[in-house]
């Protein structure tokens, strides 16, 4: 299943959002995210002066993980410095879900993880992942 029919990601643009970092505690892994929302979501709101999107700040759940292939420590990814002077990892390429298995392109590569759901949450703050 691609992610487009995922029903937690109703109304959000993933492939058009940035990463700006991961956490992992226990069986919980949080991609903190600025997303890009489309009119279909509770939460859009007209985009701010100079954005071509809605975007509000999140992060992406994988609840019950018990496995994760792929996914490096933040400190030895490259980062990118936005307009704005934000950092951020890329953008979303792809994600699949194959029972509990999601599969995530991201730019700096693929990340499996085994998990027993996602969710996706927005936050207040750019500062927190949970």
């Amino acid at each position: 299943m691609n992610w487009l029919e995922m029903p937690e990601l109703v109304g959000v643009l993933l492939t058009d959002s940035f990463v700006l970092g991961w956490d992992t505690i226990g069986q919980e892994i949080s991609i903190k995210l600025d997303y890009a929302l489309s009119q279909d979501h509770p939460e859009y709101s007209v985009p701010k002066s100079g954005e071509w999107a809605c975007f509000k700040v999140g992060a992406l759940r994988f609840v019950g993980v018990t496995s994760v292939i792929g996914l490096p420590r933040q400190e030895s990814v490259r980062f990118n410095i936005d307009s704005t002077g934000d950092k951020d990892y890329g953008e979303i390429e792809t994600l699949d879900l194959n029972g509990h298995v999601y599969v995530i392109g991201l730019e700096f590569g693929q990340v499996t993880i085994h998990a027993d759901s996602i969710a996706f949450v927005l936050t207040e703050h750019k500062n927190s992942l949970r």
